[in-house]
């Protein structure tokens, strides 16, 4: 994964630095998306972050993600409103999985950015063990059970 630094990326940034930011969104297995939110998120970022994202699900009927958020600082207003719009687009996703660390600020940020958003399903976690896990629960109050062979 390439190297990110603490700092706002905009449009100024070099094809290197998208690259790492493109990175940071990827399939963690089959059905589940990571998403890696850098320390410094900006408006441009989250453009890119969209785009990743919608190239990753584009085929996909539906999805679940987790959300690192351990590393990220408070998102600015402008960055508030292109997470919005970048989560109000992604129809396929079930479920989001957020893990923060021990940041309450940041984890009441998340939840609202997600829910005006239309996520409906979302689960807060302090550690990244504990958001697989969750989506795990998710996933199986999702499946209908088997009808008894009589």
């Amino acid at each position: 994964m390439g190297t990110i630094c603490a700092k706002a990326y905009d449009n100024q940034s070099t094809p290197e630095e998208i690259d790492a930011l493109r990175e940071r969104v990827y399939w963690l297995r089959p059905g589940v998306l990571m998403y890696r939110e850098v320390p410094v998120p900006s408006p441009f970022q989250i453009e890119v972050f969209g785009e990743r994202l919608e190239e990753l699900t584009r085929n996909a009927t539906e999805y679940s993600m987790v959300m690192d958020l351990s590393e990220s600082a408070p998102p600015s207003r402008a960055s508030r409103r292109a997470m919005r719009e970048v989560f109000g687009e992604l129809r396929q996703l079930k479920t989001v999985a957020v893990f923060t660390g021990r940041n309450f600020l940041i984890t009441a940020v998340a939840k609202l950015i997600l829910r005006s958003s239309g996520v409906t399903s979302l689960v807060t976690c302090k550690r990244e063990d504990q958001a697989l896990e969750a989506l795990a629960r998710a996933a199986n109050k999702h499946v209908q059970p088997r009808p008894r062979a009589r």
